[in-house]
């Protein structure tokens, strides 16, 4: 196959790979050697869906369907949940009952495979959305290419880029990648990994309460053991052990202190009078002289 046909596939060919070819078969008679030239390529069998599902995806890609900038973020705390999901989901509600029993499950059933399911997906979908749920997970177990083919459905991307609740997919096995995995707020590998994603463990919460119960108890501890340091401290203050005691001490020495001050005004007085005399006797000194 000529690098100029070969630059036309829209698939990497790989060894073992299935392929349906057309082109022609020439013989180079001088070695005897039969050669296949190709001129097109195609996989044999899911070919066509593999080239429709890359041709979806690129257009939604461009067309800003898949933008990171539009997903939601999670919600903080998640109580009540919305399933979209097929008639067996008995494995999901399991892992949800086992790890936060207190959730508020409300399943939608709906189709998950063939021509009509991608309908049945929208309208489940349209419908739980107005129920003010916390989280939608639209989940389905590992299948086919083929199976599955119903989750890469244009109408149903569009529809989830709609939505107003925080979506959740879980589609399929971990090798498995559809289109309204890309468009969801979050995407888990399997049903069981979705329904992990949207709930506490509740052993895990209990062992950190219990941490946080002892933590509390040690900051309290401490709490109340210096208080009570203030409070002994508080308790041998004079004033406190006695009060009257104290007040007399205090009256003492006030008393004492107003003693000291008297007898120092008194002193400032003496020496007031004294020079007053002295300036007094000095005015009548100068009087005399001017008579002189």
């Amino acid at each position: 196959m000529f690098s100029s046909y070969v630059s036309r596939l829209n698939f990497n060919v790989e060894e073992g790979m299935r392929v349906l070819v057309s082109g022609s078969i020439n013989v180079y008679e001088q070695r005897g050697s039969l050669q296949l030239v190709i001129r097109q390529m195609k996989q044999d069998g899911l070919g066509d869906l593999y080239l429709e599902f890359e041709k979806r995806k690129q257009d939604l890609l461009r067309a800003g369907y898949f933008d990171e900038s539009h997903k939601k973020t999670k919600p903080d705390y998640i109580e009540n949940i919305g399933v979209v999901t097929g008639a067996q989901a008995a494995a999901l509600l399991s892992t949800i009952q086992r790890r936060w029993p207190m959730m508020k499950v409300t399943l939608y059933p709906s189709l998950v495979q063939g021509s009509f399911a991608p309908k049945s997906l929208i309208q489940s979908l349209k419908e739980a959305d107005t129920h003010n749920h916390d989280a939608l997970l639209i989940v389905r177990g590992g299948g086919s290419f083929e199976d599955l083919f119903c989750f890469n459905d244009v109408q149903l991307v569009k529809t989830i880029y709609s939505l107003n609740t925080y979506i959740v997919s879980g589609v399929g096995h971990e090798v498995d990648t559809t289109l309204c995995d890309l468009v969801c707020d979050h995407r888990s590998v399997t049903p069981t990994a979705a329904a992990q994603w949207v709930t506490l463990d509740q052993y895990e919460v209990m062992t950190q309460i219990l941490k946080d119960t002892e933590l509390l108890r040690q900051n309290m501890s401490m709490i109340l053991n210096h208080n009570k340091l203030k409070l002994d401290s508080y308790k041998n203050h004079p004033y406190l052990k006695d009060p009257k005691s104290f007040i007399i001490e205090k009256q003492l020495k006030l008393d004492g202190y107003n003693t000291q001050f008297e007898h120092i005004l008194e002193i400032e007085l003496q020496k007031k009078n004294v020079i007053k005399n002295y300036t007094q006797q000095m005015h009548l000194r100068m009087m005399n002289v001017v008579k002189v």
